[in-house]
């Protein structure tokens, strides 16, 4: 027998949940003969969380995790991350296209589909508008995160938007 063949999804990553486009592509032979390291490259992950008081949360996203878990899509907390970094290298225009690639994978909804999702999403674009100076616009991402999560408890968004209205 084969061994590829015993390189099942759910023996490569049994707690992930496979979607259409994942299960599709695993019926390609072609990939049914490359090694478990080569397939790990096509598992996404669709979002992350951070426990409360992880030293891997940054700074600037402290209020977000005050006494819970963060949760955010991957896609858009790739593009924070890389604003955030070229924003503390004083990296300008890198800074710029990474904000414009936050507000992309926003607007595309790109593997964002969760409205929980799109909420932290915004609330991330709000972080990076107000570290910017922004703060209007900042007001309404954060503004728009209420809109997709509207748990004045468990949304972050809401204390900053607490907040700003305060200066």
């Amino acid at each position: 027998m084969d061994s590829s063949l015993k390189c099942t999804p759910e023996k490569l990553y049994p707690f992930m949940i496979m979607s259409d486009t994942h299960q599709q592509l695993f019926k390609y032979e072609s990939l049914q003969q490359k090694s478990i390291v080569h397939l790990w490259k096509f598992l996404l992950v669709d979002f992350i969380t951070f426990e409360q008081n992880s030293v891997l949360i940054p700074d600037e996203l402290q209020i977000e995790v005050d006494g819970r878990p963060f949760f955010s899509s991957s896609s858009a907390y790739v593009c924070f991350l890389s604003f955030l970094c070229h924003y503390h290298l004083n990296n300008g225009i890198q800074c710029h296209n990474s904000l414009c690639n936050l507000r992309t994978v926003i607007s595309k909804h790109f593997l964002i589909a969760d409205p929980d999702l799109i909420a932290s999403a915004y609330d991330l674009l709000g972080v990076a508008l107000q570290l910017l100076g922004d703060t209007e616009s900042a007001r309404q991402s954060f503004s728009q995160s209420v809109e997709f999560y509207q748990d004045p408890f468990d949304n972050p968004a809401e204390k900053r938007l607490l907040l700003l209205s305060e200066l």
